[in-house]
C-alpha cells in the first residue's frame, strides 16, 4: 500500500504527519506522552489462523499518519473549534445546533481517519488502496452520535471502540470513542435516517457492472417523524443527536416541499436540522435554530471498566448485523455477484473470530 495523506488522498508532501487524536484532546484527558492500546494485532489470523493474544501498544506522539502540509494546515482552525466544543461538554455548559453540526463533522474526520489509520497498521493487503479520504467524507452521510455520561468522572482518559476490527475495515460505519467520563457511538451510513425523519430518501436500485457504482431510486418523503429514527442494539444513551445530510442536487425537483426547506439547517449543502433523543421524556425532539442544550439526561452507573466492555460488544455487533445485511446489490454479472458476495462472507466470518478473542481477553481481564 503506497503512502497517502489522509486528509486528500494524494501524495503527502515534506513528510509531514496528522495526529488523528489532536494533541489539544491528548492533553484534555490526560498525559500526552502515555502509551495508549490499539487491539489485538490480528495480521497473522488473516494470514494463517492465529493470533497475537498482546494487545498493540503505541505511545499517542507516535499514532500520526501522512498528510499534507496545506491539507494539515486547513483543518487547524476546525480542531480549535472543535477543541472549545469539547471544553464545554466536558464542564457541563450549552452548545448551540451549529456547534453540534461541527461535532458531528468531527467524528466524521475521526471515524474516516481512524479506518484510514488502521488499513495502514494491519497492512492487509498490499494492493489495498482506499477510494474515499477525510476531505470527501465529512457531512457526506446521514449520521448520528449517541452519548453516554458516566457517574464515574475520576479516570480521564480515551478509549477506542471496534476500530481495530475486520468488520470496520470494511465497512467504517460504527465507531466507539471516549473522553474520560462521557462516552460516543458514532453511526454515519447512506440514507441511514432519511425515510425516517420523514426526508426524500433512496433506495438501492442496482450495480454498474463497469464502474462498480451502485444506482438508487428516489422516494418522496412521509413529511413526518417515525420513531424509532434508527435501530440499534445499543444502550440507551443520555442524549443522541441525529442528522440527515440530502444531496439536493439527485432529489427531484418536486420533492424539495415545504417539509424540507423548512427543516434544513444549512441549506446550500443539504444538512438537516439537528434531532435528539430525550432520556427523560423518552422521545426524539427536534433543536431549533437557534436554540442551545446541555449534553444531560439520564446518568450512567457503572463502572468506567464495565461500560467499557458494554460499548465495545456494542459496536462490535453492530458492524457485525452490518455486515450480515451488507448483500443487497442487484448485480447482473453472476461471476462479480460471487466475488463480491464471497468477500463479504469471509470478512464477516474474520470479523467473528476476531469477536470471539476480543470477548475472551474481556472476560479474563
Amino acid at each position: 500500500m503506497s503512502k497517502f495523506c489522509v486528509f486528500c488522498g494524494g501524495n503527502p508532501d515534506n513528510k509531514n504527519k496528522e495526529h488523528i487524536i489532536p494533541k489539544w484532546l491528548i492533553k484534555l484527558t490526560g498525559d500526552e506522552n502515555r502509551i495508549i492500546s490499539l487491539g489485538l494485532n490480528f495480521n497473522d489470523l488473516f494470514e494463517n489462523n492465529t493470533v497475537d493474544f498482546k494487545n498493540r501498544l503505541f505511545s499517542f506522539k507516535s499514532f500520526q499518519f501522512p498528510a499534507c502540509t496545506t491539507c494539515n494546515s486547513k483543518y487547524s482552525e476546525f480542531e480549535n473549534k472543535t477543541s472549545k466544543i469539547f471544553k464545554k461538554i466536558l464542564n457541563n455548559e450549552y452548545i448551540d445546533a451549529y456547534e453540534i453540526d461541527l461535532l458531528l463533522d468531527w467524528f466524521d474526520k475521526l471515524r474516516i481517519g481512524l479506518w484510514l489509520g488502521s488499513l495502514t497498521l494491519d497492512k492487509i493487503k498490499e494492493d489495498v488502496n482506499p477510494k474515499f479520504f477525510i476531505d470527501n467524507r465529512i457531512g457526506k452521510k446521514d449520521r448520528a452520535l449517541y452519548v453516554y455520561k458516566l457517574n464515574d468522572d475520576k479516570n480521564n482518559g480515551i478509549n477506542f471502540h471496534g476500530f481495530n476490527t475486520p468488520g470496520f475495515q470494511f465497512a467504517p460505519c460504527v465507531l466507539g470513542f471516549r473522553v474520560n467520563n462521557y462516552f460516543f457511538i458514532n453511526y454515519s451510513k447512506e440514507f441511514l435516517l432519511s425515510k425516517n425523519l420523514g426526508f426524500p430518501y433512496f433506495e438501492h436500485d442496482g450495480f454498474d457492472d463497469n464502474s462498480r457504482g451502485e444506482f438508487y431510486r428516489p422516494f418522496k418523503g412521509s413529511n413526518r417523524l417515525v420513531t424509532p429514527v434508527l435501530k440499534t442494539i445499543f444502550h440507551k444513551p443520555t442524549i443522541a443527536f441525529f442528522q440527515s445530510i440530502l444531496d439536493l442536487n439527485m432529489i427531484p425537483e418536486d420533492f424539495k416541499n415545504d417539509y424540507v426547506c423548512d427543516n434544513l439547517l444549512i441549506e446550500n449543502v443539504g444538512r438537516t436540522k439537528i434531532y435528539y433523543y430525550d432520556s427523560y421524556e423518552k422521545k426524539i425532539n427536534q433543536l431549533g435554530n437557534d436554540e442551545e442544550i446541555i449534553l444531560d439526561g439520564i446518568i450512567i452507573n457503572a463502572t468506567l471498566e464495565k461500560f467499557n466492555k458494554t460499548i465495545t460488544k456494542n459496536v462490535i455487533e453492530e458492524i457485525e448485523r452490518l455486515l450480515h445485511f451488507n448483500h443487497h446489490l442487484k448485480i447482473e454479472d453472476n461471476e462479480k455477484s460471487k466475488i463480491i458476495e464471497n468477500n463479504r462472507k469471509f470478512v464477516l466470518k474474520f470479523h467473528q473470530s476476531v469477536k470471539k478473542i476480543t470477548y475472551e481477553l474481556m472476560e479474563n481481564q
